[in-house]
């Protein structure tokens, strides 16, 4: 069993999301967590309780269709990748663009930015961002 521990530097909380399954990435945008296991990703949102305590919820579990090298959450969509292509789709499932780079990609970075309009970094194999 695999323990994700998150920590607010702030007010020194701590939460604890219990998982079964081997943990391959982890992306943190704002108030959403995702968690990429072998075959899904499972997002979690951030609650604030009545007595001002903080838990994450499970608000989305998405099953993957191959191999996924890494992904990023946005406000109300995730993108995925592997080799060339970078893949984004909505938490229902549904697909939004597809893009093909002429190098693979090597990770990717989530700025921010307005809802439904974030900026992504690219970084390619061969040094293109």
């Amino acid at each position: 069993m695999t323990t994700v521990v998150i920590k607010y530097l702030k007010s020194d909380i701590s939460l604890r999301i219990n998982c079964k399954d081997h943990i391959y990435n982890i992306s943190l945008y704002k108030d959403k967590l995702g968690i990429l296991f072998g075959d899904k990703i499972i997002v979690y949102q951030l609650l604030l309780n009545d007595n001002n305590e903080l838990s994450y919820k499970a608000i989305c579990k998405i099953n993957m269709k191959g191999i996924c090298k890494g992904f990023n959450i946005a406000t109300n969509s995730y993108l995925w990748f592997k080799k060339n292509n970078l893949i984004c789709q909505s938490f229902q499932g549904q697909f939004i663009r597809e893009w093909s780079f002429e190098s693979e990609i090597k990770s990717t970075y989530m700025m921010g930015g307005l809802t439904d309009c974030e900026c992504l970094f690219v970084i390619l194999e061969n040094g293109i961002i």
